[in-house]
């Protein structure tokens, strides 16, 4: 597996995760909520790294180095 196929199926595992902590919340789970919650979190983080490592250099070669660079502000705020 390439480096955006793992990109796309991190989309795919996040989009996931939120609707089961919406689910939680309706159903007034809220050990379960927390608990998706605190694995949403660490998902996004490695998420943002693979983003950082994989993707970034690419942004900044057809981007510019304008445009990398706001992209790699918005994921340190992230972190």
């Amino acid at each position: 597996m390439g480096p955006f196929d793992m990109l796309t199926e991190q989309h795919r595992e996040l989009e996931a995760r939120l609707e089961a902590i919406e689910a939680d919340e309706a159903r007034r789970e809220p050990q379960s909520w927390r608990e998706q919650l605190v694995a949403l979190v660490a998902l996004l983080r490695v998420h943002a790294h693979h983003e950082a490592r994989h993707l970034y250099p690419l942004v900044l070669r057809v981007e510019g180095r304008v445009r990398a660079r706001e992209q790699s502000e918005d994921h340190l705020a992230m972190q």
